[in-house]
C-alpha cells in the first residue's frame, strides 16, 4: 500500500477520538462512527454479524483517508448522513488508495447488509487478492446503480431529470 500523508500513530489517536454514544435498547448505543446504518433502529432490519464488516469497512476507510466516512456538527446531521447519503469515495481524499481497496471498503460500507460481504472469510479472501496482486472479487457499483442511489437520495431532482427526458 503506498505510503500517504497520515502515520499509523495518528490514525490509532484518531481512532480513539469518535463520540460514544450510549442509551436503552430503544436509542442508539455504540461508537457512532463505527455503526451500521441497520443499527440506529431507524430501518427495518434486523442487525447480525454483516454489521461488524460494516464497522471493519469503517476502521479501513478511516486508516485510507484519516477521517470516518460520515462526519458531522451533531449527532442528528451524521445520523442523516449514515442513512442516506454515500461515502466520499476514499480516491476522492486520498489518491494514493489503490482503485481495488477502495472497492472492497466501499463493499464493506454498503448500506443494505445483503450488498456487504456474506462473511469475514470472504472480505479476508478479497484483502488477501489485493495483497497478492490479484483482481479483487468485490466490483465497483455501476452507472444504473449509481443513478438509483443518486434518485433514492434526491427524488425532487430525479423527476426534474425524468421530466426533461421525457418532454
Amino acid at each position: 500500500l503506498p505510503r500517504h500523508e497520515h502515520h499509523p500513530a495518528d490514525q490509532a489517536a484518531t481512532l480513539q477520538q469518535v463520540e460514544h454514544v450510549e442509551g436503552t435498547p430503544s436509542h442508539i448505543e455504540g461508537t457512532l462512527a463505527y455503526i451500521s446504518p441497520e443499527q440506529t433502529g431507524r430501518m427495518n432490519r434486523a442487525v447480525d454479524y454483516r454489521s461488524d464488516l460494516y464497522s471493519l469497512g469503517v476502521t479501513l476507510y478511516q486508516l485510507l483517508t484519516g477521517r470516518p466516512p460520515f462526519q458531522a456538527e451533531n449527532l442528528t446531521d451524521t445520523l442523516e448522513q449514515l442513512l442516506n447519503r454515500e461515502p466520499v469515495p476514499p480516491r476522492q481524499l486520498n489518491l494514493s488508495v489503490p482503485p481495488d481497496l477502495e472497492t472492497v471498503c466501499l463493499k464493506c460500507l454498503e448500506k443494505e447488509p445483503h450488498k456487504r460481504y456474506a462473511t469475514a472469510g470472504l472480505l479476508n479472501e478479497d484483502l488477501g487478492r489485493f495483497l497478492n496482486g490479484r483482481p479483487v472479487l468485490a466490483r465497483p457499483i455501476g452507472p444504473l446503480d449509481a443513478t438509483w442511489r443518486w434518485g433514492r437520495r434526491n427524488p425532487l431532482g430525479a423527476v426534474v431529470v425524468l421530466l426533461v427526458l421525457f418532454l
